[in-house]
């Protein structure tokens, strides 16, 4: 998948491998804010959405390739999106994104506001576009491969993909696309870590990974080893994490915005057992496996 995908603050000069519009399963005429795209096309959306066989339910991206005006033309399907949770449209750009991809695409035009709903929040929808684009983006490969280490690329050479994905859009989506992007790329950081098998992603490899992170995004880091959670008297923590062949650790992440020093504090607690055996004798059988 792509290495980066950003969304561009203005409008680029150069341009884009393709276009990429919204259509619901109730249009039956061109939507007005896409008239001029489908002139320059000599009308070739305006046909594919008369065609019998087309589709726009959520998900569905329909991929057109004009003789004149952009290069290729992705319709997004988003169904009938009366929905106010956004769950049509990040469906539909993480199909878009797939698309995309595959495709080659490394500049994508997102027009996307000709057929969505003009009564749902606007920044709304626009998370939910970077959110399904970066959620799409994830692809967990580092483990897999044949027995000699060597990878299979089938009978017929892998078409060159691009390692980076630049987004345009409408002033008025960009923040919320932006937004979205981070929280999916978020997203993924944690299926990333979720995904590691135990005998790398123990204790100490957790501890790296966050004082990287906190150095990188400006976080205050706070690392409680086995020596110190003994002296604080964390008897649960160690008696868990005696079992395992590292010594165990708590991980303290804080966030303090400008202005916020004497506001109450948010605090999010999570568990990051890295590898857990309790409970296997009293488990059913088929359920073993996601121990």
């Amino acid at each position: 998948m792509y290495g980066t995908i950003t969304i561009a603050t203005r409008a680029r000069k150069a341009k884009a491998d393709a276009v990429a519009i919204t259509v619901r399963d109730t249009t039956g005429r061109l939507p007005d804010a896409y008239t001029e795209l489908d002139a320059s096309t000599d009308g070739m959306i305006t046909a594919a959405l008369k065609r019998s066989e087309f589709s726009a339910t959520a998900g569905q991206v329909t991929t057109l390739y004009p003789d004149r005006g952009p290069r290729r033309i992705f319709l997004t399907g988003i169904g009938s999106a009366n929905r106010d949770d956004g769950h049509a449209v990040r469906l539909a750009a993480s199909q878009l994104a797939r698309t995309a991809y595959d495709a080659g695409v490394s500049r994508l035009d997102l027009r996307l506001l000709g057929e969505l709903p003009d009564t749902l929040d606007i920044n709304l929808l626009a998370r939910a576009v970077g959110d399904g684009i970066a959620i799409a983006n994830f692809k967990f490969s580092e483990f897999k491969g044949k027995a000699d280490g060597s990878r299979s690329t089938g009978s017929r050479p892998a078409r060159r993909k691009a390692s980076r994905l630049e987004l345009t859009a409408e002033p008025t989506m960009r923040p919320g696309i932006k937004r979205g992007l981070l929280i999916g790329q978020s997203v993924n950081l944690a299926r990333r870590l979720a995904a590691t098998p135990p005998n790398v992603a123990h204790p100490a490899f957790f501890t790296a990974h966050c004082r990287q992170m906190a150095r990188r995004t400006g976080l205050k880091c706070t690392i409680i080893n086995a020596m110190k959670a003994k002296q604080l008297g964390l008897g649960g923590l160690l008696a868990v994490g005696s079992a395992g062949s590292r010594p165990p650790a708590l991980i303290a992440l804080e966030h303090c915005p400008p202005g916020k020093a004497k506001a109450p504090p948010v605090m999010l607690v999570g568990k990051a057992v890295t590898f857990d055996t309790g409970g296997y004798s009293l488990k059913p059988r088929e359920n073993m496996d996601a121990m």
